[in-house]
């Protein structure tokens, strides 16, 4: 076992008994205890189950065949046992994505699958499905200097009445493809499991680590044909939207916060602004994407 040590990330303190290198240090108290140990193998009461998963009120077991099982309770402790040993890197790539999901679901906060860049002042969000491009877009802004505030997966919470983007950690994850496509050679990059191509690039040098309020929200989307072009969303399709792409969405219901969810879902809808960002189905266009969105944040 690792020595146990604190990290910052998501506007939390968390104490782990396995390194989280990715996060920034923290000093104070901890908000979320990550513990190596055995866990259960079910849920006595399970309220929805999937493949991998079983979900009931503030409690959540993922199990990921040859990784290891995670167990979280009441949205401050996550215990994690290894089915195979040396394999730190497959505990990070479930722990800092799905099962840090739903313990912020069951701390009543609903994260959006979206990358997030700060532009002057305000937070502008990337959402999509996975592979729709939020990485790239905020690997496109990072290049032009803009402060990062996520890759893939954001917080939205409320403070002092507002709301507000609160910054991840100062990592991107980008496939060898990818990287390439900006020029960049992905041998110079850390591989996020040995057994596939996607990379750590590290952005402390642009990370924003700051809350700060939400602007608007970007929808990626791809068509048949050329051009790029931005449509607003609006009525219960922007309701809809922002539900669909609330990340692992699929455990709201199980966690027993579909209410909440509701609620937060309903006050974006009302606040902020989405759009949908059309792009064509083959090529690069990250350029030509942040051109047009830069157009549209002048509005």
């Amino acid at each position: 076992m690792s020595e146990t040590k604190k990290y910052f990330g998501f506007g939390l303190c968390f104490q782990s008994d396995i390194p989280l290198d990715e996060l920034l240090p923290c000093e104070e108290k901890a908000d979320v205890f990550i513990i190596e140990g055995r866990t259960p193998e079910n849920l006595a009461k399970q309220k929805k189950k999937g493949i991998l998963y079983q979900a009931a009120k503030n409690q959540f077991l993922l199990t990921i065949p040859e990784t290891g099982r995670f167990y979280v309770q009441n949205g401050n402790k996550i215990i994690f046992q290894r089915f195979k040993e040396n394999d730190d890197k497959s505990i990070r790539v479930f722990l800092l994505s799905t099962v840090l999901a739903a313990l912020f679901i069951q701390r009543g906060l609903f994260p959006l699958h979206s990358g997030s860049v700060n532009i002057n002042g305000t937070a502008i969000l990337f959402s999509g499905i996975s592979g729709a491009g939020k990485s790239s877009m905020v690997t496109g802004y990072y290049k032009q200097g803009a402060p990062v505030l996520n890759d893939d997966v954001t917080l939205i919470t409320e403070i002092d009445n507002k709301l507000m983007v609160v910054p991840g950690f100062p990592r991107i994850k980008l496939w060898a493809d990818t990287l390439k496509a900006f020029d960049e050679n992905p041998d110079d990059y850390a591989k996020i499991r040995d057994s596939i191509e996607k990379r750590h690039v590290p952005i402390h040098d642009v990370f924003y680590n700051e809350p700060i309020p939400v602007s608007k929200i970007f929808i990626l989307a791809v068509r048949n044909t050329p051009g790029i072009e931005i449509k607003e969303v609006a009525g219960i399709e922007k309701f809809n939207v922002l539900r669909r792409h609330t990340f692992r969405y699929q455990f709201i219901e199980g966690l027993e916060m579909t209410k909440e969810h509701f609620q937060t879902i309903s006050r974006i809808a009302e606040e902020v602004k989405v759009y949908r960002l059309f792009r064509p189905r083959k090529g690069f266009f990250v350029p030509e994407l942040i051109k047009a969105v830069n157009e549209k944040l002048k509005d």
